[in-house]
Parts: structure tokens; C-alpha cells; sequence
């Protein structure tokens, strides 16, 4: 498979389990972890109702709730998120080369060594994210937020 071909979706039981963390209550979960480290999630959709127009950086509810979420070494290449609440997540060298993020709260994510090669950031919130030794060869981050 050639890098910027679409990869086939991940298998239905993955992605129902997705699902139902995705329909969770936002901070209900206690102390609970979502890990993701080193998996291989190409391709996968997570889209909320919701879509911020405000572009108000303060939590809002119909945000899939994934804040602190440990993505560590996944592979999210051609992934669609929109909605996402990734705040403060771990995203330390995940591939998400291709992948489109718009809306997506990034707020002070560890994302060093992140590749987002042609990755789409429209109106993706990066404030405090750490972007060190990234790459963002022909990203677009068109009205990303940097501050």
C-alpha cells in the first residue's frame, strides 16, 4: 500500500468498542484510561453531532470524550475525527499522515515527533500542544488554533 493510499477501515469489533467509548459521558469515567499505544487504527471515523461554530475553547458537551487519551506510537494515518475532545492527550510519534482533524481540541497534547504529513487541521485547536520534532510537511492547518 502506497503511503497516502487509504487503508482498508479497521475490523467491526474494534470499532464498536470505539464506538461505545465514544458515547460515554465526559467525566464520568473516574481514574479510567484510554490506551491506545501502538495501535493501528488507520482509517479509523470518529465524528461527533456537534460541531463547534463558537470556536470557544471551553469544553462542550456532544465533544466525543478521549481527553488524556494515551495514542502513544499509534497508527491513525487517513483517520477522520471531528468533534474530538483530545485534550492533554499522549500523541508522542503517532502517524496521522493523511488524516483529516477538523475541530478537533488538541489543547496541551504531547504530540513531539507527531507525522502530519498532508494531515487536515481546520479550525483544530493546538494550543499548548507540545509539536516538537514534528512533521508537518503540506499539513493544512487552515485557522488552526496556535495561541
Amino acid at each position: 500500500m502506497r503511503p497516502d493510499e487509504p487503508p482498508p477501515p479497521p475490523d467491526a469489533d474494534v470499532v464498536a468498542v470505539i464506538e461505545v467509548l465514544a458515547a460515554r459521558p465526559s467525566g464520568r469515567d473516574g481514574q479510567a484510561e484510554i490506551n491506545w499505544q501502538g495501535a493501528d487504527l488507520r482509517g479509523l471515523s470518529l465524528q461527533s453531532s456537534y460541531v463547534n461554530t463558537s470556536r470557544d475553547e471551553s469544553p462542550v458537551a456532544g465533544y466525543l470524550p478521549f481527553r488524556f487519551a494515551n495514542l502513544t506510537e499509534a497508527d491513525l494515518r487517513h483517520a477522520y475525527f471531528l468533534g474530538v475532545d483530545l485534550r492533554n492527550a499522549l500523541c508522542v510519534g503517532v502517524n496521522l499522515a493523511h488524516a483529516e482533524l477538523p475541530d478537533v481540541n488538541l489543547k496541551d497534547a504531547q504530540m513531539g515527533e507527531v507525522d502530519l504529513t498532508s494531515a487536515v487541521l481546520e479550525d483544530t485547536s493546538l494550543r499548548g500542544a507540545n509539536l516538537s520534532d514534528a512533521i508537518l510537511v503540506g499539513a493544512n492547518m487552515t485557522s488552526a488554533r496556535l495561541t
